[in-house]
């Protein structure tokens, strides 16, 4: 379903440390289908957004005003935003994906019953 949008929203708040450190599911979700992804400025999700860079924008956290402003960034910048699409969707393709994250649990796996 997810897929059938351009931009998936990490709105998550960090009323405590783990919301402002743990990066949910949905960021992984939103590459899968594609989306370019609107996240807020948890420790978590900047820190994604830093390493990952091109795969969408940071709004603050409490500032829907702010939110506003990257939506309507967003809307005005097309270019902008099929590259941050594109961007997501080749890094699920070929980095952040179940294939590539197996082989360190098989490695770890290995190494504790050697």
């Amino acid at each position: 379903m997810a897929a059938d949008f351009d931009i998936g929203i990490a709105a998550e708040i960090p009323y405590c440390e783990n919301r402002n450190i743990c990066l949910t599911n949905k960021i992984f979700t939103y590459l899968l289908a594609g989306n370019c992804i609107l996240a807020s400025d948890t420790d978590a999700q900047k820190d994604f957004m830093n390493t990952w860079e091109n795969v969408g924008l940071l709004y603050k956290h409490n500032d829907a005003e702010d939110l506003g402003k990257q939506i309507r960034f967003l809307s005005e910048n097309r270019d902008f935003l099929y590259k941050c699409r594109k961007n997501a969707l080749s890094l699920a393709d070929s980095r952040l994906n179940w294939e590539n994250e197996s082989e360190k649990y098989k490695k770890i796996i290995s190494e504790v019953l050697n």
